[in-house]
């Protein structure tokens, strides 16, 4: 799922850390099951890298 910026500035801090970390266990989750497996969507693992860079950018900006 593709976030754009402007749906995640409507988000809350919290909210926002906890898209991180469901983000970040669904790529290890990939890789790691990756190894054993062809994963059906490659293109997976780039957009939820991207979904990641986008909630840590927010983030900063609202420091």
């Amino acid at each position: 799922m593709i976030m754009t910026p402007n749906k995640l500035r409507q988000n809350s801090e919290t909210e926002l850390t906890n898209l991180l970390s469901e983000n970040r266990k669904k790529v290890f989750e990939i890789v790691y099951h990756d190894q054993f497996k062809k994963t059906k969507n490659v293109k997976e693992v780039k957009n939820l890298k991207k979904d990641i860079a986008r909630i840590l950018t927010i983030l900063g900006e609202s420091k």
